[in-house]
């Protein structure tokens, strides 16, 4: 059962007959490991509370840190990737957004001034 009004957890009912409430951040957990296991997805290269270096929507590199993840399936080729729910630093949280792993660097990693074209390229 899904989270609705008056129930704020989803109900999960495993194939073994066991049940369980989690909390919406618990059933992604949950998810993602599902994914990884059934080799859906591989497993996320970056985790929650990492400092990172994200594109915002205007393809804009800023520095980040990441509140949470979540596989997505991608339309059309049907296979599955992280999107990463990102607050970039300085700014209000009502401008944290949900980035696609190729819109992520590790801040050990950020590409110089002339590579930033090739990952805006790729991010498209």
């Amino acid at each position: 059962k899904l989270p609705g009004p008056g129930r704020s957890f989803y109900h999960v009912r495993y194939d073994d007959g066991d049940e369980e409430d989690l909390e919406p951040h618990e059933m992604w957990i949950a998810f993602s490991d599902w994914c990884v296991a059934n080799d859906e997805i591989e497993l996320t290269e970056f985790d929650p509370n990492q400092n990172v270096c994200a594109f915002d929507r205007s393809k804009v590199k800023r520095e980040a840190v990441i509140k949470s993840f979540r596989p997505v399936q991608r339309e059309g080729s049907g296979k599955w990737s992280w999107s990463y729910l990102v607050h970039f630093l300085g700014w209000n949280s009502r401008h944290d957004e949900w980035v696609d792993e190729n819109c992520i660097v590790s801040r050990a990693t950020v590409p110089k001034e002339e590579d930033v074209e090739y990952y805006l390229l790729e991010a498209e």
